[in-house]
């Protein structure tokens, strides 16, 4: 500090040929320099790792608002060197000086300035485009730390999964309507048991085709739709909130075990009373439609239905296949969906024209038609969100 004030005198009586600010900071870009060159050789030389030595290192000359914070570990590193990286970057950024390029180039600089803003505005849309900064800027274990932070106040504040690849997300635009498909490259054979467990040799009018022998399952994709997510958790805890009685669903169902498994090995929720995994059949570009959205239900049926304009599922995979259409190369497409129920009204003949009043006026969330198959319809599509595109 003397230094500086020295200088700062002789730039402003005219003895150097550049303004004090530039000078001043030149100083603490040079002072940084060496500081982090004489702590990194006290590290190399095996004096020097510990965050208290650091600290006894820094004292006498250190600043009294410098907090503990900036001796931190860096999140999964304990090499002693990535830590005085670390606080020689915080202390940077403290005293208003550049760190040595060596440990940060410029452009990472200024993405972790970046960061830093945003963390402190904190509303998505700008934690979403800094996050997308520091996917841009290169692999930097500093960076890679602030962006971790980032990832999770997002993950926290949508209450996403876990395994969400989050930046991804974030460049897609607006972050709270982002949605894109994961290909599950492993895991094919939770979702094979699945279809195989629950087909049955039982068609019914909707079919088109012959009866296929069995179902075979070409690829998985993941559905991480953050729009959809959010909307079909507030919509769940609306109706829990007004319901009339525990909502309920059928101990008998016929995807409950593998479906259990599959988002167990997924780490994603389990099921909450009244919600199940239902299977819906439909084309491709419907399939691709519904993933980059979510379901709707039409006031009014483009054709006559059953249970009139509804969002249709079933617990068998030969039901669901009904459905489809064939694409290319003679594949069929399927929606694993997770659906709220609620409480069910059972009515095996309901009248198409008023079983949304009849539904919702008697307190219930979805209607169970028993024929053939067990048809589940449910009259709100926020009461969906698709898990997987099979």
């Amino acid at each position: 500090p003397a230094l500086h004030r020295a200088a700062a005198a002789a730039a402003e009586a005219g003895r150097f040929g550049v303004p004090p600010g530039q000078l001043l900071a030149e100083l603490r870009d040079a002072a940084a320099e060496r500081m982090a060159q004489a702590a990194l050789q006290q590290v190399d030389a095996g004096r020097m790792g510990s965050c208290a030595e650091i600290r006894e290192y820094r004292r006498a000359g250190s600043r009294r608002d410098m907090d503990e914070r900036m001796f931190r570990k860096l999140p999964g590193s304990s090499r002693p060197r990535d830590r005085v990286e670390w606080w020689v970057v915080q202390y940077c950024r403290q005293v208003k000086a550049s760190p040595p390029p060596w440990i940060i180039s410029p452009q990472q600089w200024h993405v972790l300035g970046a960061i830093e803003a945003a963390q402190e505005e904190g509303t998505d849309e700008v934690l979403a485009r800094a996050l997308v900064m520091a996917t841009r800027a290169g692999r930097l274990k500093f960076l890679d730390c602030e962006k971790g932070k980032i990832a999770e106040r997002l993950v926290k504040r949508y209450r996403l999964p876990r395994h969400w690849d989050v930046p991804a997300l974030a460049g897609l635009g607006s972050f709270r309507t982002a949605a894109r498909l994961a290909r599950c490259a492993t895991r094919g054979a939770l979702f094979q048991a699945l279809l195989t467990d629950t087909f049955r040799a039982v068609s019914t009018v909707d079919r088109r085709g012959p009866m296929p022998g069995g179902l075979a399952v070409q690829r998985v994709e993941e559905v991480e739709n953050v729009g959809a997510w959010s909307s079909y958790g507030k919509t769940v805890s609306w109706l829990c909130g007004r319901a009339d009685g525990a909502p309920t669903t059928p101990p008998d169902l016929l995807t409950r075990k593998r479906g259990e498994d599959i988002l167990q090995a997924f780490h994603l929720p389990p099921l909450r009373p009244g919600e199940a995994l239902l299977l819906h059949g439909t084309s491709a570009s419907n399939a691709a439609s519904i993933a980059a959205g979510q379901f709707e239900a039409k006031r009014k049926a483009p054709k006559p239905q059953l249970a009139g304009s509804g969002v249709y599922f079933g617990e068998s995979a030969s039901k669901a296949d009904e459905y489809g259409n064939d694409g290319d190369g003679g594949e069929y497409t399927m929606l694993l969906c997770r659906v709220y129920l609620g409480n069910i009204l059972w009515d095996d003949k309901p009248d198409p024209d008023n079983v949304r009043k009849q539904c919702w006026g008697s307190g219930k969330n979805s209607i169970v038609m028993r024929r053939k198959y067990r048809e589940f319809v449910v009259f709100d599509g926020k009461q969906v969100y698709p898990h997987f595109l099979i």
